[in-house]
Order: structure tokens, then C-alpha cells, then sequence
């Protein structure tokens, strides 16, 4: 509840409802704190309790969408993949799913083009705008019910193609992180964790690049919580 990000997308809901003389009230809101847990259990206990499930979903986010209708099946709820319900963030994995979800598009391409493009006006020394603004886009999707909505079939054909590439590149990723803690666990001192991790980078002929931080302090997990003044340097 107290999300910046999250406040955003709500706000977005509000007024729309509001523009077209929808009734919306507080209690139309579950935060699922982005944790697919709270919003299973909620679905299920929902379903449980005989509680009518809304017109529709609006999901903060892609995969608290995808969980209301992995709930609904589970719960063999009919008509499950027609629940009207909507995503948020369109990333690629989630795309491929069935029935393909009306999303939005933070357009983090655009982020990043536009923000290499204020970095090269500054080292020039080009005064620039301390505010840029990048507009989201709306692709509608099967899973609302609106016209002229995207085929993502040749989508879902290449997704299931890589699938197995995908399992073995986490397997390959996955065994260098337990690696990585094992030998973390089993260090003596700071000096033994330095020859270690050294030794593991080395033998994997490391895809991490020639520069990389690893990070031992706590606070780093809190980053966002913190005032950044107030972290060691």
C-alpha cells in the first residue's frame, strides 16, 4: 500500500472507473504485496467461500495476472481462461502465455535509449530537462475481451521451442550461484573468500566480464529503504 509504483497503476484504475461512472470502492482492492502467494491464497479462499469473482482483474503486475487463472483452474472454476483480467509490464515471458494478456509497456527500451541520450548531452555539457517523461502503451490482449487483439501465436511456437535451452542455460546459471555460496560458507577468513571466489571465476572462464562487484554488506539488501547518506562507504 505504501508502493510508489504500485499507488501509480492504482491511481490509473480510480480515475478511469471514475470517467466512466464505474462504482469502485476500497474494498475492490487486494494488495498482494507483488507475492503470488497472498493473491493464490486469496483467489482460493475466495472460491472456497462461494464469493462471486469480480468482472475483472487489474493486475498489477503480468504474473499476479497469470495466477488468477492458474487459481481458477486449479479450483476448476468454468470458463477460467475468458476471466476478463489485464497485466502489467508486458515482458516477453509473459507474452506467450494463453490467453494473451492485455498489458502495458513501460517501454524500458525507450528508457534506456533516452537515458544514453541525456548522459551524452550532459558529458557534452548541454543543459538538460532534471524531468523526462516516457508514456506507457496499452496492448490489448485475449485475456480482455477487446477488439483486434494480438495473435501470439508464432510467439507461443518459438517459447515452447526454447524451453529446454531455457532449463539448461538456469541449470548452468543456478550451479555457479551454489558454487559461489559454498564457498562463501566454507571460508575462514576474508582472505580465504577472496583466493576462493578468485579460483571459482577462473575456472569458469567467467561470463560476469572483467569488472564486477560482489556484495558482502547486508544494507545493500535495503538500499531503497535507506538514505543513502547513511551507508558505509
Amino acid at each position: 500500500a505504501d508502493n510508489t509504483d504500485s499507488n501509480e497503476r492504482l491511481k490509473a484504475v480510480k480515475d478511469t472507473m471514475k470517467a466512466h461512472n464505474l462504482p469502485f470502492t476500497e474494498d475492490d482492492i487486494f494488495y498482494s504485496n507483488w507475492e503470488v502467494g497472498f493473491l493464490l491464497h486469496e483467489i482460493n479462499k475466495m472460491l472456497e467461500n462461494n464469493v462471486p469473482m469480480p468482472d475483472a482483474f487489474v493486475c498489477a503486475n503480468d504474473l499476479l495476472a497469470e495466477t488468477v487463472t492458474y487459481a481458477m483452474e486449479d479450483n476448476q472454476y468454468p470458463n477460467y481462461d475468458k476471466q476478463i483480467l489485464t497485466g502489467f509490464d508486458y515482458l516477453e515471458d509473459y507474452r506467450a502465455f494463453y490467453p494473451s494478456l492485455a498489458s502495458v509497456d513501460q517501454q524500458p527500451d525507450e528508457m534506456g535509449r533516452k537515458a544514453y541520450e541525456i548522459i551524452n548531452q550532459v558529458m557534452k555539457g548541454q543543459t538538460v530537462s532534471s524531468h523526462t517523461k516516457i508514456g506507457c502503451i496499452f496492448h490489448p490482449g485475449e485475456s480482455c475481451g477487446c477488439q483486434n487483439t494480438r495473435n501470439e501465436e508464432e510467439l507461443r511456437r518459438q517459447f515452447a521451442r526454447h524451453a529446454p535451452r531455457r532449463f539448461i542455460i538456469d541449470n548452468i546459471f543456478n550451479s555457479m550461484f551454489i558454487n559461489l555460496e559454498k564457498e562463501v560458507i566454507h571460508s575462514e577468513n576474508y582472505h580465504d573468500l577472496v583466493k576462493r571466489l578468485q579460483n571459482i571465476f577462473e575456472s569458469i572462464n567467467s561470463r560476469e566480464g572483467s569488472t564486477f562487484y560482489i556484495m558482502l554488506d547486508h544494507h545493500f539488501s535495503n538500499i531503497e529503504d535507506e538514505d543513502i547518506s547513511n551507508l558505509p562507504k
